[in-house]
């Protein structure tokens, strides 16, 4: 899609580069499963109470509400 932007080395698609690709993508779920359990001990360390969470983790409430519905913890 975006070829035209990376390096001539990253353009050839291989099956190690498809393998690039899923682990790209295992990454991005790491990711999500991360923050979510940073989302879970934040709130369980201040007995749920949201402002004290977003600010342990350095966030705004209206942050920590999106992402408490993006991970269905609401």
């Amino acid at each position: 899609h975006f070829d035209f932007f990376l390096p001539r080395v990253y353009r050839t698609v291989t099956a190690e580069g498809n393998d690039s690709i899923s682990k790209m993508q295992t990454l991005s779920n790491k990711r999500h499963q991360a923050e979510k359990k940073a989302i879970i001990q934040a709130l369980e360390s201040t007995n749920g109470n949201k402002t004290k969470a977003a600010l342990l983790l350095d966030i705004t409430r209206s942050q920590l509400y999106e992402k408490l519905k993006r991970y269905d913890l609401l």
